[in-house]
């Protein structure tokens, strides 16, 4: 690895590929693992994405110490084997990035699955004193989670370190589909899959929204990119030059769940995908799909959201009957955590007492987990936030006469139908670094109102459905794969 970055000159392209899935996408063997890239691999569906962020910091690590940073282009896990598409650039202000974009990840592999990641340091922008910005390179807060398993209580253990930056340059991966469209049948037979696994990757990231466009990808904005060549005719070419990723930029939402795994920690039927997707954007979230694997779900939406989700599955849909979930077991966890429908009096609670509830959790909370005075304001001001105080007095009215405490402001839709918003996000949570509590970053449970609506995920699904790709092909061809060894004297 060593003297493979040190050949690649500045702003050239590194393909790495590695076949042995065995070691870096498998619990089997963490001691390999850990000496050929330096982490240990991750146990569960997501072992192979942890596998390709396993190889991508190992390259990083390698290119750190002659002064390269590097720019994942594209990562693919196919079959058996990880390919990645890696620019290096001779920066050493950028490899000092290079520590914050590294993790480690709390895995909850023996009971519901559920995972947490640490940062192992901060890269915080700042502002000078001349105007000028600049980054402060510090220590991250630990531990960002629990010994034990917030949702079930199961043991958890630890992954990594591993990459925490994007495994892809979406301008890269349009660019592949724009010339995919002339390219010969013959020549590349496989040129199917090739446009699947590419649309399946840049739909991994969710700021896409409906998924990839089928258009030529515009020309970037920045001056070197737009630059054009002439050739000896005197006909301008359009520049090939990719933009570069931001140095500092990390994936906010690493990993996926598969929705058959946690239905059957809970010992229900799974839920089906338009119901799911559907609960999630009726909630305010995004969800998309991984590469990795079939029957996956990528979402910015927490561990905490998608058990409740699981729950409301449970108590609308499908009950599950008395007794098949056992005492001691992860689901079992998982169903403790019910909603709370009735207060200490035993009436049904209102949306008053739900929000009076989620105040007095917060607020335990940042009492047990505060270590500072400014930590402790800082997490109260946030749990007052969500209830809809903010950070003025209880009562106090803002300037156009409301009085702060009331429900947050209800939008209506093309039929005039009130919507009222499920999640409000705190600016603690966009800002501030200082805190990843999971009660100042999520949300409670118990205040949202999950919705199973079929329609609205079919409609989400048919904005990644614009063309019918083969996106997961398990056979490429008959009587593929290992097979059984030839004996010496049979025919």
């Amino acid at each position: 690895m060593d003297a493979a970055v040190q050949a690649i000159c500045d702003g050239g392209l590194l393909c790495v590929t590695c076949t042995d899935a065995s070691v870096f996408a498998s619990n089997g063997y963490p001691e390999k693992t850990y000496a050929l890239y330096g982490g240990l691999p991750f146990k569960g569906p997501q072992s192979h994405e942890a596998g390709l962020r396993l190889i991508l910091h190992a390259i990083a690590s390698s290119a750190a110490k002659y002064g390269l940073s590097i720019e994942p282009l594209l990562s693919l896990s196919i079959d058996f084997y990880a390919r990645v598409f890696v620019r290096l650039h001779r920066s050493p202000a950028q490899v000092k990035f290079t520590a914050g974009k590294s993790m480690i990840v709390y895995n909850c592999d023996n009971g519901c699955g559920a995972w947490k990641t640490q940062a192992l340091a901060v890269n915080k922008h700042k502002i000078g004193r001349d105007g000028n910005p600049f980054y402060h390179y510090g220590f991250a807060q630990g531990p960002s989670t629990t010994p034990t398993c917030e949702h079930c209580g199961f043991k958890t253990h630890l992954a990594g370190p591993m990459w925490a930056g994007p495994l892809h340059n979406n301008v890269f991966i349009q660019r592949i589909l724009d010339l995919l469209a002339g390219a010969d049948s013959e020549t590349y037979p496989t040129v199917g899959r090739i446009e699947g696994m590419l649309s399946t990757a840049l739909e991994e990231d969710l700021d896409m929204g409906g998924g990839p466009s089928r258009e030529n990808t515009p020309a970037p904005e920045s001056a070197a990119a737009t630059e054009t060549a002439t050739n000896g005719k005197g006909k301008d070419t359009p520049s090939f030059i990719i933009p570069r990723t931001d140095p500092a930029k990390l994936d906010p939402h690493p990993f996926f769940f598969m929705p058959s795994y946690v239905c059957k920690v809970v010992h229900t039927q799974t839920i089906s995908e338009d119901c799911l997707r559907g609960a999630l954007h009726h909630l305010g979230y995004r969800s998309s799909r991984s590469h990795t694997k079939a029957g996956s779900v990528r979402t910015d939406a927490p561990w905490s959201v998608i058990w409740e989700i699981v729950r409301e599955w449970v108590r609308q849909k499908c009950p599950v009957k008395e007794g098949k979930i056992r005492e001691g077991t992860a689901g079992m966890g998982i169903m403790r955590r019910k909603r709370d429908t009735e207060n200490e009096n035993g009436r049904m609670d209102d949306e008053a007492g739900a929000k009076l509830r989620s105040l007095k959790r917060d607020v335990l909370a940042a009492l047990e987990g505060s270590t500072e005075v400014s930590d402790l304001v800082l997490r109260i001001e946030a749990a007052l936030y969500r209830v809809g105080y903010g950070s003025r007095g209880v009562g106090e009215k803002s300037k156009n006469g409301s009085e702060r405490g009331a429900s947050p402001p209800k939008s209506e839709n093309c039929d005039g139908e009130i919507k009222q918003p499920q999640r409000s996000i705190s600016p603690m949570r966009a800002g501030s670094r200082r805190s990843r509590s999971p009660s100042l970053l999520e949300p409670d449970p118990n205040t949202l109102t999950i919705v199973f609506d079929e329609a609205l995920g079919k409609t989400v699904l048919a904005a990644h459905r614009k063309k019918r790709l083969t996106r997961y092909q398990m056979n490429p061809r008959a009587n593929w794969g290992p097979m059984n060894r030839a004996s010496r004297g049979g025919k």
